[in-house]
């Protein structure tokens, strides 16, 4: 490496080039943060503040198209240095990926905002604490929502899907050469509103500059602990109106049966009562346990294992796969105190999500410079029969939990 003359003179922009390849260079050798892998704890550049810097820079651009001299072109290098932009453009392009499978940073307009796919680290982030306040979309599976899907003739946003309201039929040929049953089934529909979760942050303008690293994780941990717990209440409760989907308790059809609550196990019993009933003629069908799903309140389920501790591990007394989700309602019954206990034939739910979407935002809060970062889903909720869902009811609030 060659030295600089004595005598020479370094400009600002150049000294400050300097040290930001410095600074990389000794990140990348510490592999804490790489060119392939720029969002990492340990980089000094954060995702949300990248975004804002190219967000700033669409807006500029937006604003500038009727310029007689700008046409359309960014003006920042007056505010900025443009290798700033350029290398936040350059690390967005290893967290994007856009609908033609090629990596690249898409931005739509300054005032639709951005939508990234989160980078690595703080996927796993996003993904934990999800996890950890919600439970049902993993649960169930989650397929995507297409636009292809959504009907918007109605100017509300519907998915619809076929099915059967009356099936086919089998019997025993009575001799040789007799007919054979002949039942043709009987075609319907099932649709759901679209629903759309929401959550936003308001940072200041200060924190995203200089924090170090970035606030990222805190972001991306608080934001979908929101959205998962508000995904689990939707989920088990839309009402198909105002907005929200149709929940599993608003589809005209399932299954009900009062439970009893004097100790543990007569609730079990209740529980199996319902999975009876779906498994018989009135239900789906469907005999086998490993096809099911119990979702259970959180204090329901302590109070359950409570009482038959040391008997079978907690869970097993209950058929099919236990779910733990804080989305059953405690507030029901003439007390507003009850819970429910739900029980599904897993197999006749579909989970259609889009998302989540993050954006970020600075010209909503712009005289107070502050920072809005967004994150939005969309999703709808479908049961092919309703007759694959039982709910227990009538369960009173278990003392000491």
């Amino acid at each position: 490496m060659g030295t600089i003359p004595a005598g020479s003179s370094m400009s600002e922009a150049e000294a400050e080039s300097i040290e930001r390849y410095v600074n990389a260079q000794a990140r990348a050798k510490r592999g804490k943060c790489t060119s392939a892998a720029p969002y990492t704890p340990g980089c000094s550049h954060g995702f949300f503040r990248d975004l804002l810097l190219v967000a700033e820079s669409e807006q500029r651009m937006d604003k500038a198209s009727s310029h007689p001299v700008l046409r359309g072109r960014d003006q920042g290098a007056l505010d900025f240095s443009d290798a700033d932009l350029d290398e936040a453009r350059q690390r967005l392009r290893t967290a994007y990926w856009l609908r033609d499978e090629k990596r690249d940073l898409s931005v739509a307009n300054a005032n639709e905002g951005l939508r990234p796919s989160l980078p690595g680290y703080l996927a796993e982030i996003w993904g934990q604490a999800a996890r950890a306040t919600g439970t049902l979309a993993d649960a169930f599976g989650v397929n995507p929502l297409e636009p292809g899907m959504v009907d918007t003739s109605s100017n509300l946003p519907v998915v619809t899907i076929p099915r059967l309201s009356a099936g086919a039929a089998g019997a025993v040929q009575a001799t040789q050469n007799a007919g054979v049953q002949e039942t043709d089934p009987t075609t319907t529909s099932n649709s759901s509103p679209v629903s759309t979760v929401a959550g936003q942050v308001d940072m200041s303008r200060q924190l995203f500059e200089f924090s170090q690293p970035g606030f990222d994780a805190a972001i991306a941990d608080d934001l979908s602990r929101a959205h998962a717990a508000a995904l689990d209440v939707e989920v088990v409760n839309g009402t198909a109106s105002s907005g929200r989907t149709r929940g599993l308790l608003s589809w005209s059809g399932i299954l009900s049966v009062t439970g009893t609550v004097t100790n543990a196990q007569t609730f079990l019993n209740s529980v199996w009562q319902a999975y009876s009933q779906l498994a018989g003629s009135s239900g789906f069908g469907a005999a086998n346990t490993d096809g099911y799903i119990v979702i259970l309140h959180p204090r329901r389920l302590a109070w359950l294992n409570a009482g038959i501790s040391g008997v079978m591990p907690p869970g097993s007394a209950l058929p099919g796969q236990v779910v733990v989700s804080a989305g059953i309602p405690s507030n029901l019954g003439a007390g507003t105190n009850e819970d429910i206990v739900l029980v599904v034939e897993k197999s006749q739910v579909l989970l259609l999500s889009k998302g989540p979407q993050i954006r970020i935002r600075e010209d909503v809060l712009s005289s107070t410079l502050t920072i809005r970062v967004q994150a939005v889903r969309d999703f709808a909720v479908l049961v092919k029969n309703a007759t694959a869902i039982a709910k227990v009811t009538g369960l009173t609030p278990p003392s000491g939990f």
